[in-house]
């Protein structure tokens, strides 16, 4: 790969930053990686894109800085190879929010949304969930608090293993045909 060098310097006092490309041999932990010259460097917190083994890279390096590569920097993946998955990573953080008046996630097959503790949904107006098919999963409890509550189906069927239990101050239930009420015992009153 044909070499960049450029020169920028900020302020007077900030070291002169150097800019040259070079190919990622290795990663060594996380947030650093080993260059073929043999430079040790980090990812510029402006680079969200996390570096692979094989990428060309351009790397920011203050011209004092030694091979240790403590003053170096990964601030741009310029190609990759295979470019079938991606890893966005901001170096550091704990917390990414990105704010903005509207934002479109868009994805041709697959959404994931996936968290290790909690993933929350919440808006103060209206919360739209739209599918073919919905289904909702839940290992131990599920509860639901509204203030009204409206389903519309065409087939509805409610199975609970052990109890099933309605209850409320008044209840109305009809039929335009036919109520069926089955069990080995049936109490009224």
């Amino acid at each position: 790969m044909t070499a960049l060098t450029s020169q920028v310097q900020m302020v007077p006092e900030d070291p002169v930053w150097q800019l040259q490309c070079f190919q990622v041999i290795q990663q060594e932990r996380e947030g650093t990686w080993r260059l073929a010259d043999g430079r040790r460097v980090k990812q510029a917190v402006s680079c969200l894109v996390t570096p692979q083994v094989g990428d060309h890279v351009l790397v920011a390096m203050a011209q004092n800085g030694s091979q240790s590569g403590a003053d170096s920097f990964i601030v741009h993946i310029l190609q990759r190879e295979r470019c079938d998955s991606v890893q966005l990573n901001v170096p550091g953080a704990i917390q990414v929010q990105w704010q903005q008046e509207q934002i479109a996630l868009l994805a041709k097959s697959k959404l994931t949304l996936f968290a290790a503790q909690q993933v929350d949904l919440g808006s103060l107006e209206q919360l739209l969930i739209q599918g073919k098919h919905q289904v909702y999963t839940a290992w131990e409890t599920a509860v639901s608090h509204v203030q009204h509550f409206v389903q519309q189906v065409d087939s509805y069927t409610l199975t609970a293993k052990h109890l099933l239990k309605l209850h409320g101050e008044y209840q109305l239930l009809t039929a335009d045909k036919e109520i069926k009420a089955d069990a080995d015992r049936i109490m009224m009153g």
